[in-house]
């Protein structure tokens, strides 16, 4: 199946294809990817699985992972935001701070999802990093169910930001 969803993104470089692999992020040419820090340090770092990764370091693997799909590669730090690698640059586009209680369940889907509707309707990469970030904040306020994030309430969120997104 992976194979078919490659061929088809390569003879299609004007669509947009996402990817997100707990375990085969690497395999993915041609598709804008999504691995999380855990899977980035299982990928580049097996053997440091328990030591703490640098920011830098994980943005120098993000930028390898970028330099072999030549698509943005979204690396989500949780909390901390996600890194945005397009070469030369990683970006760090921070994680929108809400209040506690949170439920980070489906926060991951969340971001793939927004992220993918935001690059097909011709946002940029770093735009549409924001519009996930956002979606995924909205999500996690939601206690105990699979969160969805309106337009709505994204906006709502959008607008209670200071200059984060100036």
């Amino acid at each position: 199946m992976s194979e078919m969803l490659l061929a088809l993104a390569e003879r299609n470089p004007q669509v947009v294809f996402l990817a997100d692999s707990r375990e085969r992020i690497d395999q993915f040419q041609s598709l804008v990817i999504k691995p999380n820090q855990v899977e980035a340090r299982r990928l580049f770092f097996p053997e440091q699985a328990l030591a703490p990764i640098t920011l830098e370091a994980l943005e120098k693997a993000a930028l390898e992972l970028n330099a072999r799909t030549h698509k943005p590669v979204y690396l989500t730090l949780g909390e901390k935001g996600c890194l945005l690698c397009e070469l030369p640059d990683a970006i760090r586009l921070p994680a929108v701070s809400v209040p506690p209680p949170l439920d980070t369940v489906g926060a991951g889907d969340t971001f793939l999802a927004s992220l993918g509707a935001g690059l097909a309707a011709g946002a940029t990469s770093q735009e549409a990093g924001c519009l996930a970030n956002l979606a995924a904040a909205v999500t996690i306020q939601k206690i105990g169910m699979t969160g969805t994030a309106s337009p709505k309430e994204i906006i709502d969120l959008f607008d209670k930001q200071d200059d984060q997104f100036a």
